[in-house]
Protein backbone atom coordinates (compact mmCIF):
# COMPACT_ATOMS: atom_id res chain seq x y z
CA UNK A 1 0.00 0.00 0.00
CA UNK A 2 2.88 2.66 0.70
CA UNK A 3 3.49 2.75 -2.94
CA UNK A 4 0.33 2.86 -4.25
CA UNK A 5 -0.16 6.39 -4.98
CA UNK A 6 -0.91 6.43 -8.54
CA UNK A 7 -3.71 9.19 -9.91
CA UNK A 8 -6.24 6.73 -11.20
CA UNK A 9 -8.05 9.79 -13.62
CA UNK A 10 -8.07 13.24 -13.55
CA UNK A 11 -10.26 14.86 -11.05
CA UNK A 12 -9.84 18.27 -11.91
CA UNK A 13 -12.97 20.41 -11.93
CA UNK A 14 -12.26 21.47 -15.58
CA UNK A 15 -11.91 17.79 -16.81
CA UNK A 16 -15.10 16.46 -15.19
CA UNK A 17 -17.03 19.27 -16.76
CA UNK A 18 -15.76 18.29 -20.12
CA UNK A 19 -16.22 14.44 -19.85
CA UNK A 20 -18.92 12.33 -21.36
CA UNK A 21 -21.63 12.19 -18.91
CA UNK A 22 -23.32 8.98 -18.25
CA UNK A 23 -26.40 8.68 -16.87
CA UNK A 24 -28.62 5.49 -15.43
CA UNK A 25 -32.10 5.41 -16.62
CA UNK A 26 -35.20 3.25 -15.38
CA UNK A 27 -38.27 3.04 -16.67
CA UNK A 28 -41.45 0.87 -15.79
CA UNK A 29 -41.11 -2.79 -17.64
CA UNK A 30 -44.25 -1.85 -19.75
CA UNK A 31 -41.36 -0.37 -21.92
CA UNK A 32 -39.44 -3.13 -22.02
CA UNK A 33 -39.85 -3.79 -26.26
CA UNK A 34 -39.27 0.29 -26.37
CA UNK A 35 -36.00 0.28 -24.93
CA UNK A 36 -34.70 -2.67 -26.93
CA UNK A 37 -34.76 -0.88 -29.68
CA UNK A 38 -33.13 2.27 -29.04
CA UNK A 39 -29.32 3.17 -30.30
CA UNK A 40 -26.53 4.15 -27.97
CA UNK A 41 -27.63 2.30 -24.69
CA UNK A 42 -25.72 -0.70 -22.68
CA UNK A 43 -26.05 -2.41 -19.47
CA UNK A 44 -29.71 -2.95 -19.65
CA UNK A 45 -30.93 -4.74 -16.54
CA UNK A 46 -34.85 -6.31 -16.38
CA UNK A 47 -36.53 -6.50 -12.92
CA UNK A 48 -40.03 -7.91 -12.38
CA UNK A 49 -41.17 -4.58 -12.77
CA UNK A 50 -38.51 -2.06 -14.10
CA UNK A 51 -36.22 -2.17 -17.01
CA UNK A 52 -32.99 0.51 -16.73
CA UNK A 53 -29.90 1.09 -19.06
CA UNK A 54 -27.21 3.42 -18.94
CA UNK A 55 -26.43 6.03 -22.04
CA UNK A 56 -23.70 8.51 -22.75
CA UNK A 57 -26.41 10.49 -25.18
CA UNK A 58 -29.36 11.21 -22.97
CA UNK A 59 -30.75 13.85 -25.43
CA UNK A 60 -31.18 11.42 -28.21
CA UNK A 61 -32.57 8.59 -25.81
CA UNK A 62 -35.31 10.92 -24.20
CA UNK A 63 -36.19 11.99 -27.44
CA UNK A 64 -36.84 8.47 -29.03
CA UNK A 65 -38.93 7.50 -25.34
CA UNK A 66 -41.07 10.60 -25.74
CA UNK A 67 -41.87 9.57 -29.31
CA UNK A 68 -42.62 6.18 -28.42
CA UNK A 69 -45.14 7.88 -25.84
CA UNK A 70 -42.86 7.48 -22.36
CA UNK A 71 -43.90 10.79 -20.03
CA UNK A 72 -41.90 12.43 -18.04
CA UNK A 73 -43.17 11.22 -14.68
CA UNK A 74 -42.60 7.68 -16.03
CA UNK A 75 -38.52 7.97 -16.35
CA UNK A 76 -36.05 8.10 -13.51
CA UNK A 77 -32.68 9.51 -14.50
CA UNK A 78 -29.98 9.56 -12.10
CA UNK A 79 -26.11 10.58 -12.90
CA UNK A 80 -23.11 7.97 -12.85
CA UNK A 81 -21.45 9.58 -9.74
CA UNK A 82 -17.57 9.77 -9.37
CA UNK A 83 -17.25 7.51 -7.19
CA UNK A 84 -18.96 4.85 -9.46
CA UNK A 85 -16.71 5.99 -12.12
CA UNK A 86 -13.91 5.57 -9.75
CA UNK A 87 -14.80 1.99 -8.25
CA UNK A 88 -15.29 1.13 -12.13
CA UNK A 89 -11.77 2.77 -12.79
CA UNK A 90 -10.17 0.70 -9.85
CA UNK A 91 -12.15 -2.95 -10.77
CA UNK A 92 -10.98 -2.85 -14.33
CA UNK A 93 -7.54 -2.26 -13.28
CA UNK A 94 -7.60 -5.23 -10.35
CA UNK A 95 -8.76 -7.82 -13.42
Amino acid sequence: YRNYRALIRDTTPYAMRHEEKEKQVTLPSSFVSIVHGLPDIYEITEKRDVISFMTKDIEKVWQSLEEAGCGISDIEIQNKTLLDSLFDSTREDKA
